[in-house]
């Protein structure tokens, strides 16, 4: 029996220029503009500047004074690209 290694996902909502911007950090995808992906890697670059809190159910990064709220995505799940 082998276990499987599951990276958690995180998507959150930023206004369409930052998920351009933040996409360029390692982790972190833009799948629309507006909605990012990152990875647990990706939300701590997104940390470095800021504070992250993190709880069961998603993430928040709290950086520049803007506050970006995570869902955190189950095991198969995929994220919603349309709104």
């Amino acid at each position: 029996m082998s276990a499987v290694n599951h990276t958690p996902r995180y998507v959150g909502d930023v206004p369409p220029e930052l998920g351009e911007a933040l996409s360029a950090l390692e982790g972190v995808t833009q799948l629309l503009p507006g909605r990012i992906l990152c990875s647990a890697v990706g939300l701590l670059h997104l940390s470095e500047r800021g504070t992250l809190f993190r709880c069961p159910r998603g993430a928040v990064v709290v950086r520049n004074g803007q506050m970006i709220t995570f869902a955190k995505l189950g095991h198969g799940d995929l994220p919603k690209t349309h709104v």
